[in-house]
């Protein structure tokens, strides 16, 4: 079982000492391996690995990808699997980067796949997501911040897997603004970010 796992380090370890830095990166390096091995995240189960199937978005999975949430609940990504991104609302790119790259691609692929499967409720699908973005070594701000994206801007769907159009699929910039502002000062919790309305 191999797990990949990215390990952001933050910026105030590079002007502490020497020895807070080996600290800082020890701790920060600890949270990561627990996490690969079953930690308060969950545990992603092999390594993603894909090919480009189209030259601007959709790659195919080329081996099983997995994870296993904090409940013990597995999320399969299995070989062959179409994964283009489409799960992130697009104008959070801006904000936290491609669903390609960075710590939260692991999470973006299981996501994108339990999306087009629409065999679990969105609600939990979305919650997979935040808590996947922490096992990658997502902090818990861009985590709460990728998470509104998701739950307030994603796709939804009825429990018969049929997509619901929802009048807020296409966010404003305005919107995600407010959220960001919002997560960022308040450090909300995941519930009060599903409720959050945006000033109009």
């Amino acid at each position: 079982m191999n797990a990949v796992v990215r390990v952001t380090f933050p910026a105030w370890l590079a002007t502490r000492s020497r020895k807070g830095r080996l600290v800082g990166a020890a701790v920060a390096l600890a949270a990561a391996v627990s996490c690969s091995r079953g930690g308060v995240f969950g545990k992603f189960i092999g390594t993603v690995k894909t090919e480009w199937t189209d030259p601007d978005r959709k790659m195919t999975l080329l081996a099983d990808f997995q994870y296993v949430d904090p409940s013990g609940k597995s999320w399969m990504a299995p070989k062959g699997s179409i994964i283009d991104g489409a799960s992130i609302p697009r104008i959070l790119w801006t904000a936290v980067g491609s669903p390609f790259t960075g710590s939260y691609r692991n999470a973006s692929v299981v996501h994108d796949v339990a999306c087009d499967k629409r065999d679990r409720l969105w609600q939990d699908v979305h919650l997979m997501f935040y808590n996947a973005c922490r096992c990658g070594g997502v902090g818990e701000t861009e985590a709460k911040l990728l998470y509104a994206g998701v739950y307030h801007f994603g796709p939804r769907w009825s429990t018969n897997g049929m997509r619901i159009a929802y009048k807020r699929t296409t966010p404003e910039d305005q919107d995600l603004a407010q959220l960001k502002t919002f997560i960022e000062t308040k450090n909300p919790s995941l519930q009060e970010i599903q409720t959050f309305q945006p000033q109009r």
